[in-house]
């Protein structure tokens, strides 16, 4: 029996919608597109029942899926945060790119959105969060011509 139980509960996600019959522990789909967002949540059935969550941004080709770690080296810092955080790292971006960082909460709904342009190579954006948001999960969303990343920041005020 592992940390999540002997019977845990599964919800997939794709862009941020539950994928309707997808309760497995696996996930399999054909219909993916280029910088879709699969996400995982899982519930444990233990004595605390806890929930997890998290997803990868897939890059598509044409005869399957490659893994998108070309921009592992952006962070978010703090994590878990009290409303502000920095999104910084040398991404591999173009200079002069543009790019686009959106939060959203776990109902899809956008609660934060900006365009940066890449200077120097790399990104260093502080980020605040309105005193509006409750304490919660956030998907904070890169997205630029060079790729994209997802990151799951804690709000914890």
């Amino acid at each position: 029996m592992g940390a999540a139980g002997s019977k845990p509960t599964y919800k997939w996600a794709v862009n941020n919608v539950i994928v309707a019959g997808a309760t497995n522990a696996t996930f399999t789909a054909s219909n993916l597109n280029n910088k879709d967002s699969v996400s995982c949540m899982v519930k444990g059935s233990g004595v605390c029942g806890r929930e997890g969550f998290n997803s990868v941004v897939m890059n598509v080709v044409a005869n399957g899926i490659i893994d998108a770690t070309a921009y592992n080296n952006l962070s978010v810092v703090p994590n878990p945060t009290t409303g502000e955080i920095r999104l910084n790292g040398a991404a591999g971006y173009t200079v002069g790119e543009q790019i686009n960082i959106t939060i959203t909460n776990v109902l899809g709904q956008t609660v934060y959105t900006n365009k940066v342009v890449v200077k120097n190579g790399s990104i260093n954006e502080r980020i605040v969060l309105g005193n509006n948001l409750a304490d919660g999960t956030y998907m904070l969303r890169v997205n630029g011509t060079s790729g994209s990343k997802v990151f799951h920041i804690v709000l914890k005020r």
